[in-house]
């Protein structure tokens, strides 16, 4: 249809709990989204803006688009949401042009070092999964067809081990 009009937005949201809208990112000029079937954390993207963007330095990122019409808004479905790992800026205070490089919410798993996690030998690894999910405050869902596999013997993971490594492992 030709009278329908696409919109894009990012929001600020609180990155313990991504239900929970702190607010708009101004000044959105472009971007990247990239989807990584096969790369750990999945996804990535960068997001281009010019002057103040009310970023408050610890907000994760959701990009929304939205379809409507002249007379309603149709959809409104989530691209994106994820952490900003690093802001490049051209230091032109006139016009501050910064780049947002953000990383898929697997890189919270990916960055959270463990302290050292032992798996005792009759532990169900989907049991591992939701320990792993829950440590990091991640929300998670397991297929009602997810097959289980019980741990044959006790395994050690040393400090310094992420929750997404150790997460990865349980669902090989």
């Amino acid at each position: 249809r030709g009278d329908l009009l696409h919109g894009l937005q990012v929001l600020m949201v609180d990155p313990n709990d991504l239900s929970t809208i702190r607010g708009e990112l101004r000044g959105v000029k472009g971007g990247t989204l990239d989807l990584q079937y096969y790369g750990d954390t999945r996804c990535s993207a960068t997001i281009e803006t010019v002057g103040d963007t009310g970023w408050d330095q610890s907000a994760a990122l959701r990009i929304v688009h939205t379809v409507g019409d002249y007379s309603r808004v149709m959809l409104v479905e989530t691209l994106f949401a994820g952490f900003v790992k690093h802001i490049e800026w051209d230091g032109q205070m006139e016009s501050i042009h910064r780049t947002y490089e953000v990383a898929g919410t697997l890189y919270g798993m990916e960055s959270d070092l463990t302290s050292g996690v032992s798996v005792a030998e009759g532990t169900h690894a989907l049991d591992v999964v939701r320990q792993m999910c829950e440590a990091a405050n991640r929300p998670y869902r397991i297929g009602p067809n997810a097959t289980d596999y019980i741990f044959g013997s006790s395994h050690v993971y040393d400090a310094g081990a992420s929750r997404l490594e150790i997460l990865f492992d349980a669902c090989e």
